[in-house]
């Protein structure tokens, strides 16, 4: 095996530094995807509330009726 040079400590210290931004990019989009669920599911209970109320006032005109 060649003795290390300068040139290839460089390059290792580039990958390193790669290797890195691609866990934070990794990091941050599962971030993003769980950021996303949580408000799908949000939207989707505010959904549900808004339907089950406008049942409930619907049954309670047509019993006034």
């Amino acid at each position: 095996m060649p003795p290390a040079t300068s040139g290839g400590t460089a390059n290792k210290v580039e990958l390193m530094k790669l290797t890195q931004k691609v866990i934070e990019l990794e990091n941050e989009q599962e971030k993003t995807r769980v950021e996303m669920m949580g408000i799908q599911s949000n939207e989707r209970m505010r959904r549900e509330e808004m339907e089950a109320f406008f049942k409930t006032a619907s049954q309670s005109y047509h019993e006034k009726i």
